[in-house]
Parts: C-alpha cells; structure tokens; sequence
C-alpha cells in the first residue's frame, strides 16, 4: 500500500466540498507498525492538539468512535485484541483540509496508512 501525501488528502477534500459530497479516507495499520491502544491513539490526538472523545457503537463494540468536539469529521475505528488495526476518516463535506490533514498525520504516526487514492 502507498503512502497517501498530504496535498492529495487535501485535493480530496476540497473536490469533495465542491461537489457538496463527504469523503471516507480508510486507514489500513501497517505490516511493520508496533500496536497501538485506542487510549494510546486517543491521546495521540490530544497531544497533537485534537481533543476528542471516545464514543462506543452500541451496534459494533470493536468499533468505536473517536468524536471530535464542534466538528462533523469523525473516526471509526477498528479495535483486534486492545488495539487499533483500521480507521476511516469521515471527512463532512465542509470541513477544513487542514484538519483532516492534521488527523491524517496523527493516524500515520500512529502506524496506520492511507494507500493510493488511484488504486
């Protein structure tokens, strides 16, 4: 899987917000990337200046959510054994690029991948 940069993640989102479409960008852990917690990842997000909370699916419980205060972009998250193994961005169609692009940084330091929009 390809590493998705920054400006193409921005591309999306400003292509979607013409459109007045949202976008779900998915995030796959990488094979080498050590495990992560969803407390550990959670906080991840606060260090980087992206509080949020964590909000169970009462449908899914290994897929929570990660809830951004004031904002309508959103992570579902995928937890295997404790830690976080996929997440999805759910980007709201007029969301700041610069903030996804923030979370997106977070989810890659985390371990997570983006892949090649193209594919």
């Amino acid at each position: 899987m390809q590493s998705l940069n920054h400006h193409a993640l921005a591309s999306m989102i400003i292509c979607s917000t013409n459109n007045t479409m949202p976008v779900d960008i998915y995030f796959a852990l990488k094979e080498d990337a050590l495990p992560v917690t969803l407390a550990e990842a959670q906080k991840r997000f606060v260090d980087a200046g992206l509080p949020c909370t964590l909000e169970p699916d009462s449908q899914s419980p290994d897929m929570p959510w990660l809830v951004f205060p004031n904002r309508a972009t959103d992570i579902c998250v995928t937890v295997k054994d404790g830690n976080l193994v996929f997440a999805t961005i759910q980007a709201a169609f007029d969301e700041d690029p610069e903030f996804v692009e923030r979370i997106a940084r977070v989810l890659e330091d985390i371990g997570l991948d983006a892949g090649d929009p193209e594919m």
